[in-house]
């Protein structure tokens, strides 16, 4: 508690040194309930002031009622022996150490994702899980067994339940997926399989791949999502997926999000290739297949500074707008939210909106995008 207090005061006096032209929040003015902002792959390391890293952000996130991110890099602390690296076949990837926390508590995140890639070993996650219930931070997709993986996070808002879920298809084959009697994460674990290529008369032509969700776990998270939306109003659901550095959609990708829409999810945040990827609109719900990075402080990341963060409002308990801003990450390797309309913002938008044609209708409202539900 007294580590909370400390840092909201060090949040007050930070946004009140922050200049007028950083402190604009893009977002049009509407009549709704609830406004939450989904973000994707948080990585805080090897800072003295971890919610430094969210400068530029802290007035939206102030000004937001729900933040909910995907935490990229658990608060497990980093190994020092070089014999035992944190992930042995992960290349130099390090965990974050527990006082990075702090950034999570000074930013105001609401709720977090722990199921993803780098959540590994088990015993990784759980270091970083005590670390966020000592400081009270709400989490989804990993736990002491898989029925605690399973269990969602719900937050109400003025009036408005949000229910929290999230799932990992990118996993290691042991040591990470949770089980009965088992530490892990909450998984959708993904079949590959190869057939011939289509003209067999050309030698080293690529074979056709085929990527088919587990139907035991697509069907238990299906039963999540129904058993959440019985609870909340609107239900929001995690993936981290795809292949790192790879723009194009994975067929399974399409499969799970549109399961998820059918069993009851509004709005699907995706993660894992830290690349923007499609925003798509199936039955009137977003996908955000790629939302790429926010704060990301591994060294690995540094040249992958694109992001996007997504603003999604409730009316009356229902979707009523959805839009988003690109995100930069400057020369401090600090984001920065980017006007669509020019520069960087401009090519950032025009990235998005090619790669979401045939998905969705996107179109420049003021300073945000706007998502067309219709």
């Amino acid at each position: 508690m007294k580590l909370n207090y400390v840092v909201f005061i060090f949040v007050l006096f930070f946004s009140s040194h922050i200049s007028a032209q950083q402190q604009t929040v893009p977002w049009k003015a509407n009549d709704k309930d609830v406004s939450i902002l989904v973000f994707g792959d948080t990585n805080i390391q090897n800072r003295d002031n971890p919610v430094e890293a969210f400068k530029y952000l802290l007035p939206t996130f102030q000004a937001a009622d729900v933040r909910i991110g995907n935490l990229e890099g658990p608060f497990a602390g980093t190994s020092d022996d070089p014999m035992r690296p944190d992930i042995p076949h992960k290349e130099n990837w390090s965990h974050s150490e527990p006082e990075m926390v702090e950034g999570i508590v000074g930013a105001g995140i609401d709720a977090v994702s722990v199921a993803n890639n780098v959540t590994w070993p088990w015993m990784a996650l759980m270091r970083s899980i005590k670390v966020l219930e000592e400081h009270n931070i709400p989490y989804t997709g990993g736990g002491k067994n898989i029925d605690a993986a399973h269990e969602p996070v719900i937050l109400e808002k003025n009036g408005t339940k949000i229910g929290f879920l999230a799932y990992a298809c990118t996993v290691f084959p042991f040591q990470h997926a949770a089980k009965e009697n088992r530490p892990g994460i909450a998984t959708v674990r993904i079949n590959t399989s190869y057939q011939p290529p289509p003209k067999y008369d050309k030698p080293g032509t690529p074979p056709v791949i085929v990527t088919i969700p587990v139907e035991e776990e697509l069907q238990r998270m299906e039963k999540d999502i129904a058993d959440l939306k019985e609870k909340v109003d609107i239900v929001i659901s995690s993936y981290h997926w795809g292949r790192s550095h790879y723009p194009k959609l994975i067929d399974y990708q399409i499969k799970v999000a549109h399961a998820a829409i059918d069993a009851g999810a509004d709005v699907i945040m995706g993660h894992g290739n830290h690349l923007l990827g499609p925003v798509e609109v199936y039955k009137n719900k977003p996908v955000f297949y790629g939302l790429a990075n926010l704060v990301f402080d591994w060294f690995d990341m540094l040249d992958r500074k694109n992001g996007m963060l997504a603003k999604v409002d409730v009316k009356n308990g229902e979707l009523d707008r959805v839009s988003f801003v690109p995100l930069y990450r400057n020369e401090d390797n600090l984001p920065e939210i980017k006007d669509p309309n020019s520069g960087i913002g401009a090519e950032l938008y025009t990235t998005i909106k090619n790669r979401s044609e045939g998905y969705s209708t996107l179109e420049i409202d003021g300073k945000e995008v706007l998502v067309n539900l219709k």
